[in-house]
């Protein structure tokens, strides 16, 4: 749970006009993704980081939702594939089938 709060999101503008995402975790920078536009006002946003928790805020604005959606869908991605503890477990209960051979037979 700690390291969700000293995660934080930022941005920088790449030399193709485009902005690179990136996750930085415990001084560890992972890259997240590339948009294909360019926006003062998002780069303004995310310049100098901000904190994962403040992404999950809403906002009127659809592109900058649509955004803040993906930046939280590929920081789930990263934090599983590099087994970071950025979330917790889904309260959704899962039903696994259960897997339990008989050996017997019915007369």
């Amino acid at each position: 749970m700690k390291d969700k709060l000293n995660a934080m999101v930022y941005c920088r503008n790449n030399e193709y006009g485009k902005l690179d995402f990136y996750l930085e975790v415990k001084g560890e920078k992972i890259y997240l993704f590339t948009t294909d536009f360019y926006s003062h006002n998002i780069h303004d946003e995310y310049y100098n980081g901000k904190r994962l928790d403040e992404v999950f805020s809403k906002t009127s604005m659809i592109r900058q939702q649509k955004l803040k959606e993906r930046i939280i869908r590929m920081a789930k991605f990263t934090a599983q594939e590099n087994q970071l503890a950025l979330f917790g477990k889904s309260k959704k209960p899962v039903h696994r089938k259960s897997t339990v051979d008989y050996d017997y037979e019915i007369a």
